[in-house]
């Protein structure tokens, strides 16, 4: 969006306030109440400010609250995990046998109900994120 002005966070005032309570139908809604909530959030902090942000802020959260979450395979979910955090399937030693791991990595077998409850504590992640 760039740099905010006064003038163009006037617009985002004056667009929340036409929009008023509507609830968000489409992505290309969300898309452009997500730029205008950015807006918003750059404007300076007046009570009439953050009741526009709120009401903006509220009418997304009820869209995605309504959309399925993306499926996922458990394996890829540790993958990414493993990634993001530096780890390497030895760091995981003490959750899982490594030969064990690297079958559920690979998608050829699952995890057992003991692993992944090592994992999941180990990681801090809910064990919904490994099995179910």
């Amino acid at each position: 969006m760039g740099t905010l002005n006064i003038k163009s966070g006037e617009k985002a005032l004056a667009l929340a306030r036409d929009l008023g309570f509507a609830p968000i139908t489409s992505k290309r809604q969300l898309y452009e109440y997500s730029d205008l909530l950015a807006e918003i959030y750059d404007l300076p902090s007046t009570p009439e400010n953050k009741r526009w942000r709120d009401c903006v802020a509220n009418r997304i959260e009820e869209y995605e609250a309504h959309q399925p979450l993306p499926s996922y395979k458990k394996s890829d979910a540790l993958k990414y995990l493993m990634r993001d955090r530096g780890l390497k399937q030895v760091d995981l030693a003490d959750c899982i046998a490594q030969p064990n791991l690297s079958a559920f990595l690979r998608g050829e077998r699952e995890l057992s109900k003991a692993s992944a409850r090592k994992l999941s504590k180990r990681l801090k992640i809910p064990l919904s994120v490994l099995i179910g």
